[in-house]
């Protein structure tokens, strides 16, 4: 996935920690949102039992991308 160009002025993504990922999916499709494939983007999860970032990527219907993750991401709790 690439950022929406170098002159791109708005919001290009924001994230959610949540408790179900397929419970939100079925939430983000029902509201027109599409799961980004893993051509687009690369997910990383628990490496070795170390916290990691681990998070779907959606496309909203305004291109608008929703990181959501059950982990959280480095740096949070």
């Amino acid at each position: 996935m690439r950022a929406h160009g170098p002159h791109f002025t708005g919001i290009h993504h924001f994230g959610f920690e949540v408790d179900d990922l397929d419970e939100t999916g079925r939430k983000l499709e029902a509201a027109q949102g599409h799961r980004l494939t893993a051509k687009d983007v690369s997910d990383a999860a628990l490496r070795d039992g170390v916290h990691a970032n681990f998070e779907q990527k959606w496309s909203g219907p305004d291109g608008v991308v929703v990181d959501v993750s059950h982990t959280g991401w480095e740096g949070t709790r």
